[in-house]
Formats: structure tokens, sequence, C-alpha cells
């Protein structure tokens, strides 16, 4: 009985990493075996791994942004104001 209860934890525990780390841009394969020998603690790794696919999609989106360019001062023109 407890072998059977152990062995429905681990396949639980791969199947929930596998998804988890799936869906954050890992290796699904490698956290499911990880999470069918080791159980609840590689399912608490795994939460804890980075997202990489929203790294890559803000650095895709910041890329895209361009830095806005200086105002040019109106010094030393004929007629400029102070607070020009």
């Amino acid at each position: 009985m407890p072998t059977l209860l152990l062995l429905f934890v681990g396949v639980a525990c791969a199947a929930y990493c596998g998804v988890v780390a799936g869906s954050k841009g890992h290796n699904e394969v490698w956290w499911a075996l990880g999470g069918l020998f080791l159980g609840p603690l590689a399912l608490l790794a795994v939460v804890g791994l980075p997202d990489i696919k929203t790294r890559q999609w803000l650095r895709r989106l910041a890329g895209e942004q361009e830095e806005p360019q200086a105002k040019k001062s109106g010094a030393g023109k004929a007629g400029a104001g102070f607070w020009d």
C-alpha cells in the first residue's frame, strides 16, 4: 500500500513538474523525471524557476522601443529665449 501511494505521488509530481517547466520554457522531460524521482522537492524547485518565455518577450519588446531624442537647445541662436 505505501509503495502504491509513493508511486501515485511521484507520477502526479512528474506530471505537474513537466507542465510547469514547459510553461516557463524549460525542458519538460527532464523536469518530469525529476518530479518522478524527487517528488514534491522537484515541484518546489520547478516553481522557483525563472520564466524564460516572459524574459525573452520582454527583451524583444524593449528592443523595439527607441530611446527618446534629446531636444536640441536653442542657445546661441538669434532670438532664442530663456526658456527654449
